[in-house]
This record gives structure tokens, sequence and C-alpha cells, in this order.
């Protein structure tokens, strides 16, 4: 449990990384707002509502180009859920945080059996290698959080 282990400290920045699933569940937390959450890494997870700005937190995508998942996108960024948030910010008035940066990072063969962490083990060492400007500045943002880890849950 998040709060527990942040004990009275819920202004403390964070970063939330997940895989498949879990990925859903990081951009979700980011999007919520609740926590000062600042960086979000996911592997293997579709963009949530690509519109939405994850409550200002930078969101990285790991996605494998053999991995079926990440392509079910479509599923949540749609004309029909663009235009459903548009318009319930609108009219609740919603004052939004300035949007934080997303990046789509694709790597590697096709595989059937790519949506496995082991794959993603792969796609994260690529990560880790390239010298993309916009990658080399998200590692960058990212650097302040290595080494703490409060909680990992399989």
């Amino acid at each position: 449990d998040i709060q527990a282990a942040m004990g009275d400290d819920f202004g403390a920045e964070m970063m939330v990384v997940g895989f498949s699933q879990g990925g859903f569940i990081a951009q979700t937390l980011a999007d919520d707002q609740s926590f000062n959450i600042k960086e979000v890494l996911t592997y293997g997870t579709p963009e949530l509502v690509g519109h939405r700005n994850f409550g200002g937190a930078n969101v990285v995508r790991l996605m494998h180009n053999g991995d079926p998942v990440p392509g079910f996108q479509w599923l949540t960024n749609n004309v029909v859920t663009q235009t459903t948030s548009s318009i319930l910010t609108a009219v609740l008035g919603e004052e939004l945080p300035e949007k934080g940066s997303s990046i789509n990072f694709r790597a590697g063969n096709f595989d059937v059996t790519s949506h496995a962490p082991d794959k993603y083990m792969q796609i994260a060492d690529e990560y880790d290698k390239s010298v993309n400007s916009e990658i080399l500045s998200s590692r960058s943002s990212q650097q302040r959080f290595h080494g703490t880890v409060v909680s990992d849950t399989y």
C-alpha cells in the first residue's frame, strides 16, 4: 500500500513503474493527482487516453514491437474518450497542471512471446543505451529516483 509506505509524507515526489496492467494503474495514479507523481515508466502498456495530462507527470512507455498489447491503444484513445474528457473538463472547470512529456519508446523484433518481463528487460536495455535527445532528457529526469524503491509488488 503506497500510503502506508509513505507515512505522513504525501507531498513527496514519486516515480511509479508498472508492467502491462500495472502500467495502466501507474498512469491512472498519476492522472488522479492524489500523489505527487513526477515520473511514470510503463512496460507493455498502451497509452491511457493520450490527451490526458497525467497530473503533470512525465510518462515513458516502453513497447516491444512484437507485443500486441500496446497496440490496444485505440481502445483508450479514440474520439469518444477524448470528447467525453474534454466536455467533463469544461463542465467541471478542472484546473489541470502543465502537461508532462509523453514518450513511446519502441524496440525489438517480432516475437510471439514478446509480452513477457524478460523480453522487456531487453527493451529497457535498449532504452538505457539510446542516444536520442528526447530519451536522454527523460532518463535524466528519472535519475533522481534511482535507488529508492518504496514498494515492489508482482
